[in-house]
């Protein structure tokens, strides 16, 4: 088979290192290592000169894997507005993989597209109204065009189902992995080198994601307020990722409360000090209102740190009894949750330990099998 993935949104400038970059990168290198019988094409296409740079940054992550690059100067909404066939940029295929939500026509390849959630549909209030308009748009659409659909959970599968009207048989589940990178570290030294760079200090609770309205983080920041106020924690709250839309509340709630001090944001931090940064928590804490997978639960797991997530959308499928469940929409059950954890040794105890057996469970290599699994179902198909 001659496959061409299309590997756009980790190549965008600006788009940062978040979900969509690690789910295309881990795919495409574990494809690329472990199948030496089917031909590659990666395929990106830009609007401006930084797209060209950011593209072969990308393409240099894998020097020694056999695979052709094709880099179109159409941009991608040119291609969406004229409904060209793809072929006319990547050359004849046998497969062309939307890995992100959105899959173009084709002359003869078969379509694939990786559909990673349906917030458009779920949280409208929470999102950009353009966001929404273009997914309605090109999401919808492409669930419809593909021959084959892969979905990121279970969770995403039952809502496209329900929500898009797709047959169920059309839509294969295949979860994320996580990198060997995320274990649990003892090395004191480098923990506390990584900390102090950060302007860390023990003990503190951890929050990794970018700062969108349905992250919850202004429900996470208020729990932690009555915790200080009413059990008179020690910890510190460290939230790890990049300003998003509508980030500005965030910050002012911060201020509001007076918790300048004790409270960090530390921005975007480069992978190889995200490990570090999970080890020396004694929580992590998510309680998002939507996700479609939520990689940094599974990554939390790994590392061993006792994990407070919420009882909705895909987390109690990934998390699978191995972290505390809250309602993402009751402060008070996040406080009381947190607390649990820091105060009870032996159930934070408990939670690290069925984390790591339960993060074990996934890999990386096998997500990409199981996506070569379908390119090959759907090729043999009539």
């Amino acid at each position: 088979m001659k496959i061409a993935l299309d590997v756009l949104r980790a190549c965008s400038p600006g788009a940062g290192k978040a979900g969509y970059y690690w789910y295309i990168y881990y795919i495409v290198s574990n494809l690329l290592k472990a199948d030496s019988k089917n031909e590659y094409v990666l395929f990106a296409n830009f609007i401006k000169g930084k797209h060209l740079e950011t593209t072969r940054e990308f393409f240099s992550l894998f020097p020694d894997a056999s695979f052709r690059e094709r880099i179109s100067r159409i941009p991608p909404q040119v291609w969406r507005s004229l409904g060209l066939p793809i072929e006319l940029a990547v050359g004849p295929v046998d497969v062309f993989h939307g890995m992100v939500d959105y899959v173009p026509p084709t002359r003869s390849a078969k379509r694939i597209v990786t559909l990673h959630d349906l917030a458009y549909r779920r949280i409208p209030h929470l999102l950009k109204k353009e966001w929404i308009q273009a997914n309605e748009k090109i999401t919808t659409a492409s669930t419809k065009r593909a021959h084959h659909i892969i979905a990121v959970s279970e969770f995403t599968k039952r809502e496209a189902s329900a929500h898009l009207n797709l047959p169920p048989d059309k839509i294969t589940v295949i979860h994320h992995g996580v990198d060997p990178l995320y274990r649990q570290l003892d090395n004191e030294e480098l923990i506390a080198k990584a900390l102090a760079s950060y302007s860390v200090k023990k003990p503190y609770l951890l929050y990794i994601g970018t700062f969108w309205p349905h992250k919850n983080i202004d429900r996470l920041i208020e729990a932690y307020y009555r915790l200080r106020k009413q059990e008179s924690i020690p910890h510190q709250l460290v939230l790890v990722g990049a300003k998003g839309w509508r980030f500005e509340g965030t910050f002012n709630r911060i201020h509001e409360l007076g918790l300048e001090k004790v409270i960090t944001c530390t921005g975007p931090v480069p992978q190889e000090d995200m490990p570090l940064l999970y080890a020396g928590a004694d929580a992590f804490v998510f309680p998002s209102l939507h996700e479609g997978f939520g990689m940094p639960v599974l990554e939390a797991m790994a590392s061993g740190v006792p994990v407070l997530t919420s009882n909705v959308c895909s987390l109690p499928e990934i998390a699978d009894g191995a972290a505390l469940l809250v309602d993402p929409t009751e402060v008070e059950q996040i406080a009381e949750g947190i607390f649990k954890i820091i105060s009870d040794r032996s159930f934070a105890d408990r939670l690290r330990e069925s984390g790591k057996k339960r993060a074990a469970e996934f890999t990386w290599e096998k997500a990409a099998m199981a996506t070569l699994g379908v390119y090959q179902k759907v090729c043999s198909s009539a």
